[in-house]
């Protein structure tokens, strides 16, 4: 599976829709944020992963309103 790149502006609906299709999971250009969330979690959970590392995170902007809600 070929990484993928996230904008250091971005948002959580960005952010979880990159997590969503690395999970390969259906998109729906309409769903908020918290249906795509909730999705994906599912998957994680029914695949009982314990840890997601997510790499070189310290370079979103987290002085934003966006940057801080990627930080749940």
């Amino acid at each position: 599976m070929q990484p993928r790149l996230v904008s250091a502006k971005g948002s959580q609906r960005k952010l979880a829709m990159e997590f969503a299709r690395f999970l390969d999971l259906p998109l729906r250009t309409r769903a908020n944020v918290t249906d795509i969330a909730d999705a994906v979690c599912q998957v994680l959970i029914d695949a009982r992963t314990d840890l997601v590392l997510v790499d070189e995170i310290y370079n979103l902007n987290h002085g934003t309103p966006a940057g801080e809600d990627l930080f749940i």
